[in-house]
């Protein structure tokens, strides 16, 4: 198995509501995809500074489950209309768990 982490800081000037957004079609996309075992995601809780501001982590059973949801077209188009307008900086680690 393997988990996918990622973490997004968004620009300094991003509409909250951008990431509300953002955050509503994440969830969408992780209910109707089929491809992992759990997916997780959540706004950052502020209690160090310098950390990002919303976290993702999705397990997977194969790396060939990882790469079809890393092409997906569905997971590339929510990169493209709501992710990408507003990010600063993007880390991401893949894990066998």
């Amino acid at each position: 198995m393997l988990r996918h982490m990622v973490i997004f800081k968004f620009k300094e000037d991003t509409d909250p509501k951008a990431i509300d957004l953002l955050a509503d079609e994440l969830s969408k996309f992780y209910t109707g995809y089929v491809g992992f075992t759990k997916a997780i995601r959540g706004k950052d809780l502020k209690l160090r500074q310098g950390n990002g501001d919303l976290g993702i982590c999705v397990d997977f059973e194969s790396e060939q489950e990882f790469r079809a949801y890393a092409d997906d077209k569905d997971h590339l188009e929510l990169i493209k209309n709501y992710v990408a307008p507003i990010i600063e900086s993007r880390a991401a680690v893949q894990i066998e768990i």
